[in-house]
């Protein structure tokens, strides 16, 4: 386990987090579907 020092340390310049990017529900449905269709959907 880190201690308070080494967390910090480690985390230098990552504050704020970066926000993550645009939520794309559209990209999640092909990406589903994908996973849902195996090898063949990528055909």
């Amino acid at each position: 386990m880190a201690n308070a020092s080494q967390c910090l340390e480690e985390g230098a310049g990552q504050w704020p987090p970066r926000p993550p990017g645009p939520y794309s529900e559209a990209q999640r449905l092909a990406l589903e579907e994908l996973v849902a269709g195996g090898p063949e959907a990528l055909r």
